[in-house]
This record gives C-alpha cells, structure tokens and sequence, in this order.
C-alpha cells in the first residue's frame, strides 16, 4: 500500500527513541555514545525533516510550512527546556547517581504511551490482520536492517561502538516525525501503533547475541 512507503520514511527520518540508552544498557552496549547520538539527531531534526516535508507535499499532503516550523521549534524547545530546568534543580551528580532509574522511568513512560498508541488497533486486527501482519513485518525488517547496516559501515570503530551505533539506528522514534509532520492518516497511525512492537519485543529477543558478540574481540 503507498501509506508503507510514507511510513518508512518517516520512520527512517526519525532520531532514535528516548528508550534508546536504556536499551544499549540492557545490551551490554554504550549507553553514553547512545545518548550523544541521540541528542545530536534530536538538534538536527529540523534539517532532516525538512526534505521529508517538501515531499510530503509533492504527494499531496496539507502541510503549512509555518505550522511545520511550529511544530519542529515546540517539540525541541520544550523537552531541551525541561531537561535544563531538571539538572538545574536536581544537580548533575544526583542525577548521575540515579542513572539506571531515570532511564527505567523513561522506558515506564514509553510503554504508557504505546499502550495510548495502540488504542483501536484490536478493533481492526480482526478485518485487517494482513494489513497489519505487512506493517509488522516492515518495521521488523527497518529495525532490523538499519541496525546491522549502521554496524556495518561503523565497523572500522569497533564491534562495541558499531553495534551501539546500529541500535541506535534502529530504534526510531517515529512517533516525535508523525507529530511534526501532521502525518494523521488512519494507516498510518496504525503502522506506528504496529511499529511499537519491534521497538519493545526485539532488545529482549536480540539481547542474548548482542551482548555476546559486544563481548568477543574483534
């Protein structure tokens, strides 16, 4: 269906899940080069979305560029905001010291809100449960492939980093790009919901080989 392809890109356009350190650590992996990798995505989303919205709007998407621009400014002020106002009150140490916590919070809120995401998704599975079997396997197989394509070009750094840096091309938050964009088509809100599966199921399924392969010497 052509919703697949918007939602592909989209979703590859997107900068890793908030989850995504959480994840490395689980992994064995570096979370701290997660986060650098994260953060940097997250800035630079105005500039890796705007060719994602002027080809949104050659297919025909009802995009007003000034709401665009709107959008993309809250969704990174805001949590840039926050984020100062918390280490300024709790102070860097204390939050070095509850580390493991924040991001097990983090993963907290992230299930909350794709328990919100799939809401109505039961409703269709019934009518729809092809539709909605090619959507998983889509965002399987983009998690998948962006995680050992990422490695592989990052090979000359080392497994460890390259395997981190692949996680974090694989776990996107395509959620974050949907809202910036607009993009409320019901099939596509149904991938995203769909697309939350890989992103919690799959560290656990992956987390025996992963953790083995970080650990050999190249």
């Amino acid at each position: 269906p052509p919703v697949l392809a918007t939602a592909l890109i989209l979703n590859a356009a997107a900068s890793p899940v908030m989850s995504s350190p959480a994840f490395a650590r689980l992994m064995g992996l570096n979370a701290e080069l997660v986060v650098v990798v994260l953060a940097a995505t997250t800035l630079l989303l105005p500039l890796t979305l705007a060719p994602v919205a002027l080809w949104l709007l050659r297919q025909g998407a009802a995009i007003d560029p000034a709401d665009y621009a709107l959008r993309t400014g809250l969704y990174l002020a805001l949590p840039l905001a926050a984020a100062f106002l918390f280490r300024r009150l709790a102070g860097v140490r204390r939050i070095a010291a509850r580390d493991a916590e924040i991001q097990g919070l983090i993963v907290v809120v992230l299930l909350v809100f794709a328990v919100a995401v799939m809401d109505g998704v039961t409703v269709r599975l019934a009518g729809e449960w092809r539709l909605m079997l090619l959507f998983l396997i889509a965002a399987t197989a983009h998690n998948l492939g962006f995680q050992l394509l990422t490695g592989w070009v990052f090979r000359p750094l080392g497994r460890h980093s390259a395997m981190s840096l692949g996680l974090a091309a694989g776990y996107r938050n395509m959620a974050l790009v949907v809202a910036v964009t607009g993009g409320v088509a019901p099939d596509l809100l149904l991938y995203l919901a769909v697309a939350q599966v890989p992103i919690y199921v799959l560290p656990f399924l992956t987390r025996p080989l992963i953790r083995r392969l970080a650990a050999q010497t190249p």
